[in-house]
């Protein structure tokens, strides 16, 4: 080798070190959170509601029956399993041959509560979430939005907007709006990034690496609160869970694959966001009280990657002592109270149809009087503490409480 040659190697590999140094520092930087994180829960408390238990689950989730996914029932169940999940709504792709709603996972498998939903999208182009599922047909696109809705409805189910556009979606009874998307949110980190983050920090902190890229859904959560301020709209996350993405080292012809790495596998991706529901107490938990806490908007979305959120509350209580939880519709021209309790000190951001009307940090509680104005009145709660990008991503959302 020239002496030129044996130069450039040794600079090209000065280079290849000095471009680690920052993917080395995020991986120290992910640690330290991770720790942080352990700490707070370590020291979180927890308030319950009166009248209701919470359940935590996961909603829009895929296998390989409906197409697009790897994932199979024994790894999604033991996946649950894993992260102590009380349900999972499943919403298998709609396939014209297959009566993909039938055959997936339904009933109580190892002590999680599974509901078997659809994915499908509509004659108007709207990407729908059906609970419970639809049979096959001939033309998955041959129903509108409206026909859709009108459809589940009849038989006490639930239509929730997937990927929402909001002019046709504003003009639906669509029961539940999907705000944030985990699925998406991972397919838009930076892929030259990703690269390295995969070598430093992926197999020690997969899912706290997703989390640190996550932006505040802003279109998605105006798209919702336009909905909300007309009619009461479930505010939910969505999982997205398909169990398919990963990177094969070496293959075969006959489909053999060895070195695979599956990159969001079920056990990481049920750790992250949950939706936490309200259901009376002595109601056990089962699809028909799923469904109707669900509809009745008594739910949270909770960023658990980053902190368990089990346990927080939102509230508004009025002049007579009578207390309202999240989901209710109380009449306006009164004076009401909200309050709020996060299992850990926050800041709190309560907002009247998208629109911030108080702010408070540093505190476990949160208490807001208004003079009854109508509007549709939600929390967002924000672990500061743990610094970017989490002072501007919510670590709760909560749903409404609609003064009418």
């Amino acid at each position: 080798m020239s002496v030129i040659s044996k130069r450039i190697a040794i600079a090209l590999l000065v280079l290849l070190m000095a471009i680690q140094v920052p993917f080395v520092v995020r991986r120290i930087m992910t640690a330290r959170l991770g720790a942080d994180i352990e700490r707070n829960n370590s020291e979180r408390t927890a308030r319950e509601i009166a009248g209701y238990r919470e359940y935590k689950g996961v909603l829009h989730i895929h296998t390989s029956l409906g197409g697009h996914s790897t994932g199979s029932f024994r790894e999604l169940i033991e996946a649950a399993n894993a992260n102590s999940l009380d349900f999972v709504i499943m919403t298998e792709h709609v396939q014209s041959d297959l009566d993909t709603a039938a055959l997936t996972l339904s009933g109580v498998h190892q002590g999680t509560l599974f509901v078997a939903g659809s994915e499908m999208r509509s004659r108007d182009g709207d990407k729908l979430l059906t609970i419970p599922g639809i049979s096959h047909v001939d033309e998955p696109q041959s129903f509108t939005t409206d026909e859709i809705i009108r459809n589940n409805s009849s038989k006490d189910g639930l239509v929730f907007a997937a990927y929402p556009e909001r002019e046709r979606i504003l003009r639906s009874s669509i029961d539940g709006i999907e705000v944030f998307s985990l699925h998406t949110a991972a397919k838009q980190m930076n892929p030259f990034l990703s690269f390295f983050d995969l070598f430093w920090t992926y197999p020690s902190y997969p899912a706290l690496l997703f989390a640190s890229s996550f932006k505040r859904p802003d279109k998605e959560l105006d798209i919702y609160d336009a909905m909300a301020a007309e009619r009461r709209t479930l505010l939910f996350a969505g999982t997205d869970a398909h169990s398919n993405i990963g990177i094969t080292f070496f293959g075969t012809d006959t489909g053999h694959r060895f070195g695979y790495i599956k990159l969001d596998p079920y056990q990481m991706s049920l750790s992250v966001v949950r939706l936490h529901v309200l259901i009376e107490e002595g109601s056990e938990l089962s699809q028909a009280a799923l469904l109707r806490s669900l509809k009745e908007g008594k739910a949270f979305v909770g960023m658990d990657i980053i902190g368990d959120t089990s346990g927080f509350s939102f509230t508004a209580a009025a002049e007579d002592g009578s207390s309202y939880v999240m989901g209710s519709e109380i009449p306006s021209g009164k004076e009401y109270t909200f309050a709020a309790f996060s299992p850990q000190i926050a800041r709190f951001l309560l907002l009247r149809n998208g629109e911030k009307i108080a702010e408070s940090a540093n505190s476990s509680e949160f208490s807001f009087t208004i003079g009854g104005e109508p509007g549709a009145y939600r929390l967002e709660v924000y672990l500061d503490k743990l610094g970017p990008p989490f002072d501007k991503m919510p670590w709760i959302l909560s749903n409404p409480i609609y003064v009418r």
